[in-house]
Protein backbone atom coordinates (compact mmCIF):
# COMPACT_ATOMS: atom_id res chain seq x y z
CA UNK A 1 0.00 0.00 0.00
CA UNK A 2 1.22 3.67 -1.07
CA UNK A 3 0.11 6.17 1.33
CA UNK A 4 0.82 9.88 0.13
CA UNK A 5 0.04 12.87 2.40
CA UNK A 6 -1.24 15.44 0.25
CA UNK A 7 -0.94 18.66 2.65
CA UNK A 8 -2.38 20.94 0.26
CA UNK A 9 -6.26 19.06 0.83
CA UNK A 10 -5.92 20.75 4.06
CA UNK A 11 -7.89 24.33 4.27
CA UNK A 12 -8.33 26.80 6.14
CA UNK A 13 -8.89 30.22 6.31
CA UNK A 14 -7.05 33.04 4.28
CA UNK A 15 -6.21 36.41 6.01
CA UNK A 16 -8.57 38.24 3.74
CA UNK A 17 -11.21 35.76 4.55
CA UNK A 18 -10.57 36.48 8.56
CA UNK A 19 -10.87 39.93 8.02
CA UNK A 20 -14.16 40.34 6.37
CA UNK A 21 -15.69 37.83 8.78
CA UNK A 22 -14.68 40.21 11.69
CA UNK A 23 -15.48 43.32 9.37
CA UNK A 24 -19.02 41.46 9.86
CA UNK A 25 -18.90 41.41 13.08
CA UNK A 26 -18.14 44.73 13.49
CA UNK A 27 -20.94 45.90 12.19
CA UNK A 28 -23.51 43.96 13.07
CA UNK A 29 -22.51 44.72 16.46
CA UNK A 30 -22.72 48.30 16.25
CA UNK A 31 -26.33 48.13 14.96
CA UNK A 32 -27.41 46.37 18.26
CA UNK A 33 -25.99 48.20 20.13
CA UNK A 34 -27.77 51.09 18.80
CA UNK A 35 -30.97 49.23 19.12
CA UNK A 36 -30.08 48.35 22.13
CA UNK A 37 -29.34 51.91 23.33
CA UNK A 38 -32.82 53.00 21.95
CA UNK A 39 -34.60 50.67 23.65
CA UNK A 40 -33.25 51.16 27.16
CA UNK A 41 -34.06 54.64 26.46
CA UNK A 42 -37.79 53.69 26.02
CA UNK A 43 -38.27 51.09 28.89
CA UNK A 44 -36.53 54.18 31.39
CA UNK A 45 -38.81 56.59 30.01
CA UNK A 46 -42.24 54.16 31.25
CA UNK A 47 -40.79 55.57 34.67
CA UNK A 48 -42.55 58.77 33.70
CA UNK A 49 -45.81 57.33 32.59
CA UNK A 50 -46.26 55.05 35.37
CA UNK A 51 -45.31 58.07 37.97
CA UNK A 52 -47.75 60.17 36.05
CA UNK A 53 -50.60 57.56 36.01
CA UNK A 54 -49.98 57.29 40.18
CA UNK A 55 -50.31 60.84 40.49
CA UNK A 56 -53.57 60.77 38.75
CA UNK A 57 -54.94 57.76 40.87
CA UNK A 58 -54.00 59.41 43.86
CA UNK A 59 -55.38 63.06 42.63
CA UNK A 60 -58.78 61.03 41.40
CA UNK A 61 -58.88 59.48 45.67
CA UNK A 62 -57.73 63.20 46.72
CA UNK A 63 -61.19 64.81 44.75
CA UNK A 64 -63.55 62.25 45.24
CA UNK A 65 -62.46 63.19 49.51
CA UNK A 66 -62.33 66.85 48.71
CA UNK A 67 -64.02 68.16 45.95
CA UNK A 68 -60.59 69.39 44.06
CA UNK A 69 -57.60 68.51 43.13
CA UNK A 70 -54.27 69.91 44.67
CA UNK A 71 -50.25 70.21 43.90
CA UNK A 72 -48.89 68.75 47.87
CA UNK A 73 -48.20 65.53 46.34
CA UNK A 74 -48.70 64.47 50.01
CA UNK A 75 -52.14 65.57 50.60
CA UNK A 76 -53.21 63.79 47.80
CA UNK A 77 -51.17 60.54 48.42
CA UNK A 78 -48.63 60.13 46.28
CA UNK A 79 -45.76 58.24 47.19
CA UNK A 80 -42.95 57.51 44.46
CA UNK A 81 -40.08 55.12 45.69
CA UNK A 82 -37.20 54.18 44.54
CA UNK A 83 -34.87 55.84 42.28
CA UNK A 84 -36.69 58.31 40.40
CA UNK A 85 -34.75 59.48 36.92
CA UNK A 86 -37.76 61.84 36.26
CA UNK A 87 -39.07 64.78 38.64
CA UNK A 88 -42.97 64.29 39.03
CA UNK A 89 -45.29 67.13 39.49
CA UNK A 90 -46.45 70.84 39.29
CA UNK A 91 -44.10 73.83 38.67
CA UNK A 92 -47.25 76.20 41.03
CA UNK A 93 -49.09 75.79 43.73
CA UNK A 94 -52.50 75.04 43.54
CA UNK A 95 -54.86 78.44 42.65
CA UNK A 96 -56.79 77.57 44.89
CA UNK A 97 -58.42 76.45 48.51
CA UNK A 98 -59.70 73.31 49.11
CA UNK A 99 -62.88 73.53 50.47
CA UNK A 100 -62.36 71.45 54.20
CA UNK A 101 -58.73 70.19 53.81
CA UNK A 102 -56.44 71.21 56.79
CA UNK A 103 -53.65 68.53 55.79
CA UNK A 104 -50.09 69.65 55.74
CA UNK A 105 -49.61 73.20 54.98
CA UNK A 106 -47.96 73.67 51.33
CA UNK A 107 -44.46 73.90 51.11
CA UNK A 108 -43.22 76.09 47.87
CA UNK A 109 -39.27 74.72 48.33
CA UNK A 110 -40.65 71.11 47.69
CA UNK A 111 -44.22 70.54 46.49
CA UNK A 112 -44.24 73.58 43.74
CA UNK A 113 -41.08 71.78 41.93
CA UNK A 114 -42.38 68.21 41.83
CA UNK A 115 -40.96 65.36 44.02
CA UNK A 116 -37.48 67.03 44.87
CA UNK A 117 -37.98 67.90 48.32
CA UNK A 118 -39.88 65.38 49.26
CA UNK A 119 -37.83 61.84 47.84
CA UNK A 120 -36.67 61.59 51.14
CA UNK A 121 -39.81 61.82 53.20
CA UNK A 122 -41.14 59.39 50.22
CA UNK A 123 -38.60 57.00 50.57
CA UNK A 124 -37.27 57.66 47.04
CA UNK A 125 -34.31 59.08 45.73
CA UNK A 126 -34.19 61.70 42.91
CA UNK A 127 -31.36 60.85 40.41
CA UNK A 128 -32.51 62.90 37.59
CA UNK A 129 -29.32 64.12 35.80
CA UNK A 130 -30.04 66.43 32.72
CA UNK A 131 -27.85 65.95 29.32
CA UNK A 132 -25.31 68.24 30.96
CA UNK A 133 -24.72 66.37 34.06
CA UNK A 134 -26.36 68.37 36.65
CA UNK A 135 -29.50 67.34 38.59
CA UNK A 136 -33.01 67.87 37.13
CA UNK A 137 -34.80 69.66 40.21
CA UNK A 138 -38.06 71.61 38.90
CA UNK A 139 -40.59 70.24 36.16
CA UNK A 140 -40.42 73.19 34.00
CA UNK A 141 -43.56 72.75 31.83
CA UNK A 142 -46.14 75.26 33.27
CA UNK A 143 -48.39 72.78 35.37
CA UNK A 144 -50.52 73.54 38.38
CA UNK A 145 -53.78 72.28 39.80
CA UNK A 146 -57.53 73.96 40.05
CA UNK A 147 -60.71 72.63 41.47
CA UNK A 148 -61.71 70.93 38.18
CA UNK A 149 -58.61 70.30 36.52
CA UNK A 150 -54.82 69.67 36.77
CA UNK A 151 -52.45 69.05 34.71
CA UNK A 152 -48.34 67.46 36.12
CA UNK A 153 -45.71 66.94 34.88
CA UNK A 154 -42.51 64.70 34.43
CA UNK A 155 -39.00 65.56 33.08
CA UNK A 156 -36.15 62.96 32.96
CA UNK A 157 -32.96 62.69 30.70
CA UNK A 158 -33.15 59.12 29.33
CA UNK A 159 -30.54 59.91 26.23
CA UNK A 160 -30.32 61.70 23.38
CA UNK A 161 -29.81 65.43 23.81
CA UNK A 162 -32.66 66.60 25.58
CA UNK A 163 -34.69 66.41 28.46
CA UNK A 164 -38.28 64.26 28.05
CA UNK A 165 -41.26 65.78 29.09
CA UNK A 166 -44.12 64.23 29.96
CA UNK A 167 -47.73 65.78 31.12
CA UNK A 168 -50.82 64.16 32.58
CA UNK A 169 -54.20 66.10 32.75
CA UNK A 170 -57.25 65.30 34.70
CA UNK A 171 -58.50 63.49 31.76
CA UNK A 172 -56.04 61.13 32.20
CA UNK A 173 -54.61 62.44 28.95
CA UNK A 174 -50.70 61.34 28.65
CA UNK A 175 -48.55 63.61 26.11
CA UNK A 176 -45.35 63.36 25.43
CA UNK A 177 -44.68 67.38 24.60
CA UNK A 178 -40.28 67.06 24.58
CA UNK A 179 -39.01 63.61 23.10
CA UNK A 180 -36.22 63.26 25.36
CA UNK A 181 -34.68 61.72 21.79
CA UNK A 182 -35.31 58.09 21.87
Amino acid sequence: MNLKLNLKSEAGFSLIELMLVIAIIGVMATISFEGYSHLQAKARASESKAQLAALFMAQGQFRAEWNGFHTDALAVGFRPNGQLRYVIGFNAASSHTVAGYTGPALDPNNLSTGVVGLCPLMGCANIAIGPNGLPITAVSLATTAAITTFTAAAEGFVGGSQVDVWSINEGKVLTNTTPGGY
